[in-house]
């Protein structure tokens, strides 16, 4: 605890004292607002205190700013405008998707205007030769996804908030989701993008060839970002190749042992055609399939009773959800077949069933990937995403557990996805503000140790934001903090863009051959 404190009190101070010494701001008034309606219009200004609201609230409901701006351009000429206005007049910006993040990296923290991409939301081109779709950045997810399904092609991510977060917000988060075990990061299939830095230049390096070895990738700075470098305009992806043949599976195990089991012999018996590995706890169970209108337990038989579900043993199941994706129906059906075999030789699963459609294989996922909402029904919920190695990804919901065992009211889940390492520990908490502020300190610390112990890292997929931004340090040395700290100056240099997020800038002045 005393190492705890020490370090707030070295990180937390001078990283206030760094935006208070390196930038001031501009509070938007009366000529400002006006300046803005004459770039974008009336309908690209909101200004109404009750619809401002979407735009200053989180999804978690964590982080709420004050501003009182919310622009919203249709074109890249338009951010350039708005852009080079801010930086011209020190206004600060805070560039926003689809809002679905989790670590406050997409709202103000206290006045700045809002950058809604929310209506450059076209798909400009499907190009089914290369197998490329060109974007605008506002473009939600799931409205790609069914523009290019019919071409036989599908995005090479997916995620729960599909029908709301946005490309270029998935883009500058580097989010990964479901398919990452298949198709690996993001920034893999991103081939180009459009990007207006701080002061109204446009960056651009759209182009649809996968290999592209011209100097330095100068991208992939953008990518992961999280807006705090320029904004994301357009985005050129790979697609892949829609499967011809689907298939989903629901297994139960008694142990994660056997979860981690089960996973190994995916990894050997479907290998190329594996494109999913989900995995969830009985608290997880729990809560979706008591708080989601539908949504029940796909292995759960006529038999058995609410008294046999809630036995000690009951209590210990895990669940996976696995999906393969193939060209050839009996090829595939051949190889789940050895799988099953090889599982049930093992004795490392009780219970499971394969899915007879893709009705039922749709139950599966809206019950993996309703486990969230489910919980914000609960009560507040704190958030953690990180990524372990396989055999840590339960020891940290565990420690967590015996942690808080002396609470009450409080309630830990554990679920993610299996195939990358990520886990999504979430705590429930049932109280007042204080008792949640007051148990976040006491247990916040005590994970990102645990986490970076372990060699995982404290942010699998959502960021860093406001959130993870004191934890830094204790995962990136100081000539790295450094360096992002230099390119953001580089860039940015009146510091606008998504102020007091992701970026240490203390470590502009840091002495780097200090103890």
């Amino acid at each position: 605890m005393a190492m705890a404190t020490m370090w707030r009190c070295t990180v937390a101070r001078p990283l206030a004292q760094a935006w208070r010494r390196l930038a001031t701001y501009r509070s938007s008034n009366e000529e400002v607002e006006t300046s803005f309606v004459q770039m974008l219009g009336e309908t690209g200004v909101v200004r109404d205190p009750c619809e401002l609201r979407k735009y200053n609230r989180d999804w978690t409901g964590r982080y709420v700013g004050t501003s009182r701006l919310a622009l919203r351009p249709k074109t890249t000429e338009e951010v350039q405008r708005v852009l080079r206005f801010c930086h011209e007049n020190r206004i600060a910006v805070v560039p926003q998707g689809g809002n679905t993040g989790l670590v406050g990296g997409g709202v103000p923290i206290d006045d700045e205007v809002v950058l809604s991409l929310e209506r450059m939301n076209r798909i400009l081109e499907v190009d089914e030769d290369e197998g490329v779709a060109i974007a605008e950045a506002g473009c939600v997810l799931e409205m790609l996804e069914k523009a290019v399904k019919g071409k036989g092609f599908t995005v090479p991510v997916d995620l729960g908030a599909k029908d709301s977060c946005q490309l270029g917000g998935l883009v500058s988060t580097h989010a990964a989701g479901t398919r990452f075990i298949r198709f690996g990061p993001l920034r893999g299939s991103v081939l180009g993008l459009e990007v207006v830095l701080a002061d109204g230049t446009v960056v651009s390096t759209m182009q649809k060839m996968r290999k592209n070895n011209v100097g330095i990738d100068l991208q992939q700075l953008f990518i992961g970002s999280e807006g705090t470098l320029g904004v994301i305009t357009k985005v050129a992806m790979k697609l892949a190749t829609r499967a011809a043949s689907t298939n989903a599976l629901f297994l139960e195990a008694q142990s994660f042992d056997a979860v981690a089991s089960i996973l190994k012999q995916a990894r050997i018996h479907l290998a190329e055609i594996l494109s999913a590995v989900e995995y969830l706890d009985q608290n997880s169970m729990d809560a979706a399939t008591s708080q989601l209108p539908g949504v029940t337990n796909p292995l759960l038989r006529p038999e058995d009773t609410e008294n046999d579900h809630s036995t000690t043993d009951r209590r210990k199941s895990f669940f996976v959800l696995l999906e393969t994706s193939g060209s050839n129906a009996d090829h595939d059906f051949a190889k789940l077949e050895a799988f099953l075999d090889a599982l049930y030789e093992k004795g490392v699963v009780s219970r499971g069933i394969l899915a007879r459609d893709s009705a039922q294989a749709a139950k599966f996922w809206n019950l993996r990937e309703g486990i969230a909402k489910a919980l914000g029904k609960l009560g507040f919920v704190l958030k953690y995403d990180v990524s372990l190695p396989l055999n840590s990804m339960n020891n940290l919901v565990e420690h967590t557990r015996d942690e808080l065992g002396a609470h009450e009211d409080v309630t830990v889940f554990g679920f993610g996805h299996l195939g990358d390492g990520n886990v999504h520990l979430n705590i429930l908490v049932k109280g007042d503000g204080g008792k949640i502020e007051n148990l976040r300190k006491e247990v916040e610390d005590g994970i990102y140790r645990f986490v970076v112990s372990s060699g995982g890292s404290i942010s699998a997929e959502h960021g860093i934001g406001q959130l993870k931004l004191p934890a830094l340090p204790q995962t990136r040395d100081v000539n790295f903090l450094r360096m992002a700290a230099q390119i953001k100056k580089l860039l940015d240099p009146h510091l606008i863009l998504n102020p007091k997020k992701v970026l240490l800038l203390e470590y502009l002045d840091y002495d780097a051959k200090a103890p």
